[in-house]
């Protein structure tokens, strides 16, 4: 039996999967934890404690009984369902109960799968593999809809997840929230002097550098084309500009190298915070409608600088 307190890891050797099993019968939890020796598994009684498991260390799947001491294993299904943080956790309901009405219930409350006690071992060991295969590849296409393939940076589909998400925290908290359009310069040029190839390097190696100099809780998204947007929550519009001449100090450091060439270039960019618009409008769109039209500005009067003002 291979029981591990949350979090634990082996040195030196890439980590199992993590199973949590929730189940008030301690044989039940006895016989799990011996069946999946190739597994990390973790045990919790009832609702109550699966929370806390989980909120130490997310599990790579759930084993979950729909027979528990208060809250059923229904109930935390639907829980977990509407907790952004945790609805991907792929669950498998355990149960001794046979209705076919159960069964359905399980399924559409998003359960991976539905196993009836007594259990075949190694039937178990095989869902629990299919499950978290399949729970792979949906993180995995996932992440392909919301991450720019070029430039590792989110695309414009997670923009408008996050705007959806945030518009009306931002509204009712009117704590301080800043974004930043940047464009690199002269892009056209670079590309024609030196090749479309070169220019995706750019655009790619920009990208690596923007990561470094943006805070951990930014958001850096490619907006299109050579341009960049940078969401700042919790910056002002003093905070989002040391930000942005950070990037700019280290884009001017970084050396930028396409095989034999040396290439070097400038970005101009426009920043927007909340001082700037109607919080009670659209916030989003008017932030990104002032901040664009400083970035114009910034263009149109020599390029290469930041604009913060009007």
């Amino acid at each position: 039996m291979s029981v591990t307190e949350p979090g634990a890891r082996e040195g030196g050797i890439a980590p199992k999967p993590r199973v949590l099993v929730v189940d008030d019968d301690p044989g039940n939890r006895y016989l799990l934890g011996n069946v999946l020796d190739d597994f990390e598994v973790e045990v919790a009684v009832d609702g109550a404690e699966m929370m806390e498991r989980i909120a130490h260390a997310v599990p790579s799947i759930l084993l979950l009984d729909v027979m528990l001491p208060g809250r059923d294993g229904f109930q935390l299904a639907a829980e977990l369902a509407g907790d952004d943080r945790y609805r991907n956790i792929p669950v498998i309901f355990l149960t001794a109960r046979t209705d076919p009405a159960d069964v359905v219930t399980g399924l559409e409350l998003g359960g991976y799968d539905y196993i009836k006690k007594p259990f075949d071992e190694a039937e178990l060991v095989a869902r629990i593999r299919s499950a978290l295969k399949r729970s792979t590849e949906r993180q995995r296409l996932a992440h392909d809809v919301i991450i720019d393939p070029h430039t590792g940076l989110y695309n414009r589909r997670y923009l408008s997840d996050f705007i959806k998400n945030e518009s009306g925290k931002i509204k009712r908290s009117l704590s301080d929230f800043a974004i930043a359009m940047v464009d690199i310069d002269h892009f056209k040029r670079l590309n024609d002097t030196y090749g479309h190839q070169c220019g995706d390097y750019v655009l790619k190696e920009f990208a690596h550098v923007m990561r470094t100099c943006v805070r951990t809780y930014d958001l850096a998204i490619r907006y299109g084309g050579e341009e960049f947007l940078v969401v700042l929550p919790a910056a002002s519009r003093n905070d989002a500009l040391q930000v942005l001449e950070r990037l700019r100090a280290a884009n001017a450091a970084h050396e930028y190298r396409y095989g034999s060439i040396a290439v070097s270039f400038t970005f101009t960019c426009g920043i927007a915070d909340l001082a700037d618009i109607d919080p009670a409008r659209s916030v989003f769109d008017d932030l990104i409608r002032v901040a664009d039209e400083r970035l114009y500005r910034g263009k149109r009067n020599g390029r290469d600088r930041i604009v913060a003002v009007d």
